[in-house]
């Protein structure tokens, strides 16, 4: 989760791509920041499933050991660390939902960016093409 909030973190402070409209293809600048918002949400979907699976065995075992022998010395203090790792893990993962969640309104306005570029390329095509008329 580490390495994932850290690359959102990088790719939110746009080192990951240059601006919409930067390279000059407006139409290629439509296709990358479509392609970028897809593979932000792919991963989100992903990184969200794993979460979701180790919290969910996380607790699977919290529930063995509070219902195991508590004399058992192998299992002593382990309840405790395996709830104070399941918190953890708990607020790791808001932390990177709110990470993700300013990466994809900052994906999603680049993607309606590139559009308004599109369409304020063809008014200014329409215009060109206009007769001048004194």
């Amino acid at each position: 989760m580490e390495m994932w909030s850290q690359e959102l973190g990088a790719a939110q402070n746009g080192v990951e791509a240059p601006p919409p409209g930067a390279s000059g293809d407006v139409l290629g600048d439509v296709a990358r920041t479509e392609s970028l918002l897809q593979h932000h949400n792919d991963s989100l979907n992903h990184m969200q499933n794993a979460v979701f699976n180790i919290l969910q065995r996380g607790q699977e075992i919290l529930h063995v050991l509070e219902t195991s022998n508590p004399t058992a010395q192998l299992l002593q203090g382990s309840e405790s660390r395996t709830q104070a790792l399941l918190e953890t893990l708990h607020k790791s993962r808001m932390d990177l939902d709110d990470v993700a969640e300013l990466r994809r309104v900052s994906l999603e306005l680049d993607v309606q960016i590139v559009h308004l570029q599109v369409e304020a390329n063809q008014v200014c095509f329409v215009f060109d093409e206009l007769p001048l008329s004194y």
